[in-house]
């Protein structure tokens, strides 16, 4: 693959608190990730991919992905 973006993020009461994003280059894979200091709260994680297969080509974006509701009492 030419170009891989990862884009996450990260909800707590069904607000974003954080987010991060990352690209590579001319990789098989990529990873993402992001950090909050824990509190009560009901949490959930999505996640969106886009990927160029060659240099100058067009790019395609996966959906993006929400992760099972965490809740912390």
């Amino acid at each position: 693959m030419y170009r891989i973006q990862l884009d996450v993020a990260l909800d707590c009461n069904s607000s974003q608190v954080t987010c991060n994003s990352d690209a590579v280059y001319n990789a098989l894979g990529a990873s993402a990730d992001t950090e909050y200091p824990l509190k009560q709260g009901t949490y959930r994680a999505g996640a969106r991919a886009t990927v160029t297969t060659v240099y100058g080509g067009t790019s395609v974006t996966g959906p993006v992905h929400g992760s099972a509701t965490a809740v912390l009492p």
